[in-house]
């Protein structure tokens, strides 16, 4: 990331809750991955969690139901890269969740299961909250030393 950048900077986006527009999302987050001057390898990275984050609040959050909207805020600071997700949705419980055991889903050849793993490990930081009926996750990737926070936790 250019070390002149002084101020944060924000980018919007609303989709509905429809899986067919994830291609939308990956597109937004890389093109302003892009104009942050992060290297591909943390852009894809970025990509990766967004798109499972959105995936998991269309799932889980809407119900699959389709007039739901996802608002996508990019923040780019000068030490990180922050993406925001906001829905109405069902907040997720992160005190409930249990992560998967690997070796059962392996062996059951289940699909599904890992993705909120795979966020955290693709992500520096990873905070859920609600306020109301508005529930976001917030997803950051520090900007400093780039290739050493990439696959970190």
């Amino acid at each position: 990331m250019s070390g002149s950048m002084s101020v944060q900077t924000r980018f919007s986006l609303a989709i509905p809750g429809k899986t067919s527009r994830l291609k939308e999302v990956r597109r937004f987050v890389a093109r302003h991955g892009r104009r942050a001057n992060l290297s591909e390898e943390v852009i894809n990275a970025m990509r990766t969690a967004v798109d499972e984050a959105c995936a998991n609040i269309i799932e889980h959050a809407y119900h699959g139901v389709a007039d739901q909207i996802v608002n996508i805020e990019v923040t780019v600071k000068p030490d990180c890269f922050v993406v925001s997700l906001r829905d109405q949705g069902a907040p997720f419980d992160r005190k409930a969740y249990r992560e998967p055991d690997v070796r059962e889903l392996t062996r059951s050849r289940a699909s599904g299961g890992l993705g909120v793993r795979m966020i955290h490990a693709l992500m520096d930081q990873v905070e859920y909250s609600s306020k109301g009926r508005t529930n976001e996750i917030r997803l950051t990737k520090f900007t400093r030393h780039q290739t050493d926070n990439l696959g970190k936790r």
